[in-house]
């Protein structure tokens, strides 16, 4: 039977003597029906990713019927790919494709960002048609980007290092394309090529090194932005001030070994070949135990900055320990 509803067949026999018998059967010829399902294996894609769509067939009545299925994209824009006699092929939409009942999956390519809205519609061969929707969030991979100097302070010419970080999430991957800008004159050095500002650097590693050198003294309050393929920009920064000229500095201690509740002499030395500089020095003390350090009748506190004379020696400083050492820092201003 080719159409549902009641159907109707005659019988007839007829005999060598002409007599003639009939015989009527009555069929009733109904649907096959049957449900219809499919889910996506991952609901959320990043751009460039692929997943699988799992459909099922369950046949209600009868068995064994010819299944073929279809799709429309409603929004956004993916390709459908199957695997028939073992060849991948990209399906079309609006066209027909056969499907064998029970389960089967095809694959969706996410090609763009944003829902992706699809009806996918599948028929038997007595005409019985179901359909479903399915809805995948696409969106493009992230990626972070950390520059880090590890000086604050620096010599006009002299290089500073700057390590640069890329943490990548979802399928994004070198190149990269990296500019910098700086409120005052320098230049950055990455592999031994010297970058000029707004100069475009290739970057084919995640995590690299390079230096910044400034050109004159001053603050140089540097911004790095980094662009990936798709386009998108981060960016970070940090200020470095370079000084007109370095200077020496010497911590001598007269004695590196003395008893609890002793003192001993620290002999500071500043040079520097100009006069105009001022500079303030703090110290901090490791190890276990407590110390002081004195000049006369003054108390020195440790994490506390005071103002020092540009150049000379600098005498009769004593520190009483308890144990362990410390360490002296110097910041110069110009």
């Amino acid at each position: 039977m080719d159409e549902t509803g009641e159907h109707s067949i005659l019988f007839q026999t007829k005999d060598s003597n002409g007599q003639l018998k009939e015989e009527e059967l009555n069929f009733n010829a109904e649907v096959i029906d049957f449900t219809y399902i499919g889910t996506p294996q991952e609901n959320k894609l990043f751009v460039g990713e692929s997943t699988n769509l799992n459909f099922e067939i369950n046949e209600l009545l009868g068995g064994g019927d010819v299944y073929e299925s279809r799709y429309e994209i409603n929004s956004g824009h993916a390709a459908i790919k199957r695997t028939f006699n073992s060849i991948e092929e990209i399906l079309s939409p609006g066209v027909n494709y056969p499907v064998e009942a029970n389960a089967y999956y095809w694959e969706f390519e996410a090609l763009e960002t944003g829902t992706i809205d699809i009806t996918f519609f599948v028929k038997n061969a007595s005409g019985t048609e179901k359909q479903l929707n399915i809805n995948i969030e696409v969106s493009n991979g992230l990626f972070e980007f950390k520059a880090t100097n590890t000086e604050n302070f620096a010599a006009v010419n002299d290089p500073v290092l700057i390590n640069f970080l890329i943490t990548e999430t979802g399928p994004n991957e070198p190149p990269y394309t990296m500019v910098f800008e700086s409120s005052s004159n320098g230049v950055l050095e990455i592999e031994g090529v010297s970058y000029n500002q707004g100069e475009l650097i290739s970057i084919e590693e995640l995590n690299f090194i390079g230096n910044y050198k400034g050109l004159i003294n001053g603050t140089h309050d540097v911004v790095f932005r980094v662009t990936n393929s798709l386009g998108e920009t981060i960016e970070d920064d940090f200020s470095i001030t370079f000084n007109e000229e370095s200077f020496m500095f010497t911590a001598i201690a007269e004695s590196s070994n003395i008893y609890v509740n002793d003192n001993t002499n620290i002999n500071f030395n500043i040079s520097d070949g100009s006069d105009a500089d001022t500079y303030e020095m703090y110290y901090t003390v490791s190890g276990s135990g407590n110390s002081s350090l004195t000049s006369g009748s003054i108390d020195f506190n440790a994490g506390t900055f005071y103002d020092v004379l540009n150049g000379g020696l600098f005498l009769g400083i004593s520190m009483p320990f308890l144990k362990g050492g410390f360490n002296i820092y110097v910041l110069c201003y110009q």
